[in-house]
């Protein structure tokens, strides 16, 4: 649990069936042991022993089992007298019925007798017996009403309750984790996005990742020594299954100035895309809405929320089409009126931003675009593909940011170009001096 290693297994399901999951991953278990560890919480992780799943199903059926044999310790045993030792031990009474001339009455009593017996003995016996120490069942010691989940593990019980006391306790300006701001101060610094003056407009999509980088900024802008105007804008296409009008309120509740706004995209893509893919061009028109909002009220910098899954996404599907590509750090987008695009999040985790957002219960808004539904979304793909990756290999993403951090430069593409053309007529001028040779010697 020493940290720095644990790999993310949390998209190894997909988002279909990520709903269904009832159990933990083992990365989430080690972040949880990890900041309840650096919270003064726990002294030694080591001494929790095995991590548990959160739900502990109750066994319905009464078969005898390896671990009836073992004794049951006190606090797991729901009923004293019902334990491996004592169960076999308890016999029913046989019961005679007697000649048919005998009182139906007598008949009826004794029966009675058998079912309260059964009711009494067995069923206790049944509901309890196949337990071990690994995974105890449910308790059934008291019928009183009880407001906690008896059949959850003492360590889901834990994370609910913190849950519950996070929405409570649900702040309009949370707190930013060290981890959060360690990342977003240390891209800034490496490829000097801020400069004392800028003029920032966020895209503000309301998904996690903006949401989160949003509190992030606020929080800069209050403790960095550089001073920058910060404000939002977020680009609505017009689609019944994507309303991003909530972040008004929102915006006004904290104080950003904000931007709205709405093109029918998804009506304009039916009569002038070309031969694209309609996520490409709702990105492009996304993007030349975001440009022109930020020269007309006079902004110099537009910031974006990609984060390191993104980049490192983008660029094995750039090798699927036989380029070498990923997202740029900071670029100039437009020369003349010198507008550059910056991506804090660059060295963040999907992970920590997302954490970030459901514990500081942010209004996320989920974009549920009709056209990502068609067919299996090639980032998707890549995303599994990953996550397996991780699980093999925990060190992946750190080694794959080290990776990629040439292509983050903007200008290593001028580079990469001029020396891709310089092969490439290399190669063709030594494939027409050999077609020649061997004309010559036929």
């Amino acid at each position: 649990v020493s940290g720095g290693g644990s790999s993310d297994q949390t998209g190894l399901l997909g988002g279909e069936l990520e709903p269904l999951r009832w159990f933990v991953y083992p990365s989430e278990a080690v972040l949880a042991l990890e900041e309840e560890g650096a919270n003064g919480i726990v002294e030694e992780v080591s001494s929790w022993g095995d991590i548990k799943g959160p739900i502990d199903p109750r066994v319905y059926d009464g078969k005898p089992t390896a671990w009836d044999s073992e004794p049951w310790p006190e606090e797991l045993n729901p009923n004293p007298n019902s334990g491996p030792e004592k169960r076999n031990s308890t016999k029913l009474k046989a019961v005679d019925h007697g000649d048919d001339n005998e009182d139906d009455n007598d008949d009826d009593d004794e029966e009675e007798e058998v079912v309260k017996q059964v009711a009494r003995e067995c069923v206790p016996c049944m509901l309890a017996a196949p337990i071990s120490s690994k995974y105890p069942s449910r308790s059934n010691a008291s019928t009183a009403p009880s407001t906690e989940p008896t059949f959850l593990q003492p360590a889901a019980q834990s994370a609910i309750a913190a849950a519950t006391a996070n929405t409570a306790k649900a702040k309009l300006r949370p707190k930013i984790p060290a981890k959060l701001k360690r990342s977003v101060g240390q891209a800034m610094g490496d490829w000097r996005m801020i400069e004392p003056g800028d003029k920032l407009i966020l895209g503000l999509s309301g998904g996690k990742d903006s949401l989160t980088l949003l509190h992030v900024l606020m929080d800069l802008q209050k403790r960095s020594p550089v001073k920058f105007e910060l404000a939002c804008a977020t680009v609505d296409p017009q689609t019944a299954s994507f309303d991003p009008s909530p972040m008004k309120e929102y915006c006004a509740q904290l104080g950003v100035e904000y931007f709205y706004l709405s093109e029918p995209i998804v009506a304009r893509a039916e009569t002038e895309m070309e031969g694209d893919s309609l996520c490409a061009f709702c990105s492009r028109m996304k993007r030349g809405l975001l440009y022109s909002c930020c020269r007309r009220q006079g902004y110099n910098k537009l910031v974006l929320a990609q984060h390191l899954d993104d980049l490192v996404e983008s660029f094995f599907m750039s090798c699927y089409h036989g380029q070498t590509r990923t997202m740029k750090a900071n670029y100039q987008a437009d020369e003349i009126a010198g507008l550059r695009v910056i991506r804090p999040l660059i060295y963040t985790r999907e992970t920590v931003t997302k954490k970030f957002a459901y514990d500081s219960r942010l209004p996320v808004i989920n974009e549920n675009c009709p056209a990502c539904f068609e067919e299996p979304k090639e980032r998707h793909r890549v995303k599994k593909m990953l996550a397996k990756e991780e699980s093999l290999f925990p060190e992946l993403f750190a080694n794959m940011r080290r990776t990629l951090l040439p292509l983050m430069d903007e200008e290593c593409y001028e580079f990469l170009q001029t020396r891709r053309e310089e092969i490439l007529n290399r190669l063709d001028g030594d494939r027409k001096r050999r077609r020649k040779i061997e004309g010559e010697q036929a």
